[in-house]
């Protein structure tokens, strides 16, 4: 449904903001969906930080192997041309010591997604966490914390306690249910990943999706 959605925004009434919007959303639920990222690698063209990061999540994901090497190469390219911010350290240092500063916050997070800091992200969204209150906020910064510690870092421990801290934040939450119940099945714990489907089913507004969520169960 996302998906459809960008489509619609980006072909018939050109928002390709909002089309970028259902993208992210189809990749919350699904970090490897080759629709949206091919789909938001093409909104995000403009800007090379972000159009290298995706090309690297395409190259991750497609199976063609002249397609994944030049999807490499290009973003090897792209991550030449960008380069990563010299003052890295000093960007760190001024943030502990400010982390209220949103600003700074924006320049060092841009900094480390063009040197690939996968971790250090992880530490900075920890960080400003902490000094957060608004719930939204903190929800979505909770599920980038979960989406980075599953997908770059391959920490399923992390990526399965970030994803039970939303829940606990908001108790019925697709996104963590689902996110958890992926790392539950890499896990190969089969019985909390049929729990988390159960619990989508019961919770989910849609009712194809509740059902869709039962019968995988």
């Amino acid at each position: 449904a996302y998906l459809k959605l960008a489509q619609l925004y980006l072909d018939r009434l050109s928002e390709p903001s909002r089309a970028a919007q259902c993208c992210e959303a189809a990749l919350a639920i699904d970090p490897n969906n080759l629709s949206a990222l091919k789909s938001l690698e093409r909104i995000r063209a403009g800007d090379r930080s972000r159009r290298q990061e995706l090309k690297t999540r395409l190259a991750e994901v497609v199976t063609e192997p002249r397609l994944r090497t030049a999807l490499k190469l290009a973003a090897a390219a792209d991550r030449e041309k960008t380069g990563a911010d010299p003052l890295l350290d000093e960007l760190r240092g001024a943030f502990a010591k400010s982390p209220d500063d949103t600003a700074l916050a924006f320049q060092l997070e841009r900094s480390l997604r063009q040197a690939g800091d996968y971790g250090g992200l992880v530490d900075l969204y920890r960080q400003r966490l902490g000094a957060m209150t608004e719930p939204s906020e903190r929800l979505e910064l909770i599920l980038r914390i979960a989406e980075l510690c599953e997908t770059r870092l391959s920490d399923l421990n992390r990526a399965s306690a970030a994803y039970q801290q939303a829940l606990e934040e908001s108790p019925g939450l697709i996104p963590a249910l689902q996110g958890a119940r992926r790392v539950f099945l890499r896990a190969g714990d089969f019985v909390s990943a049929r729990t988390m489907l159960e619990t989508e089913g019961k919770v989910s507004r849609d009712a194809q999706t509740a059902l869709d969520a039962f019968v995988a169960a």
